[in-house]
């Protein structure tokens, strides 16, 4: 999906837990007290940039993991993802962000400092993130029956 929007490559952030497109995409769980960022490139394995502490949210994905310590920047980190990914230098690399407080601002910068053109991730979001599961389509069913049912109810007195 990604080339086929003429992305290179989706960063997803999360910390502490707030970002909801990156933990469901991510399928993260457990205790989250540390900056997350997992890069999902267009081509080849992901890469994870996650604090030595809190390995364990990202066990099992499919991800070269690159552990951070206490204060150690992404800045610092950032530099293994480009070389990685496989991405030539010589031409930009768009790079989808949930660009919202999900996303930092210096993050961004960091990223268009870095060559990197930062684009909306409302289309993937829409794509891969937004989608009921079946339990959830059935939920929602469920809900809108018994609303429609209350709204009858109180029509009819």
């Amino acid at each position: 999906m990604l080339a086929g929007l003429r992305l290179d490559g989706w960063l997803l952030f999360d910390f502490h837990g707030m970002n909801p497109v990156a933990t469901r995409m991510l399928g993260l769980g457990g205790l989250a007290t540390r900056r997350l960022f997992v890069l999902l490139p267009a081509a080849g394995r992901p890469i994870a940039v996650a604090h030595r502490i809190e390995q364990h949210r990202i066990a099992g994905f499919p991800a070269r993991c690159v552990p951070t310590r206490r204060g150690a920047s992404w800045s610092r980190n950032s530099r293994v993802w480009w070389p990685a990914s496989g991405w030539p230098s010589s031409t930009p690399r768009r790079t989808p962000c949930r660009i919202s407080t999900a996303i930092p601002a210096g993050v961004v910068e960091l990223l268009r400092a870095s060559g990197a053109e930062v684009v909306s991730s409302s289309e993937l979001v829409t794509a891969l993130a937004a989608r009921w599961s079946p339990e959830e389509l059935a939920n929602h069913l469920r809900a809108a029956e018994l609303l429609r049912e209350i709204a009858l109810a109180a029509f009819s007195r």
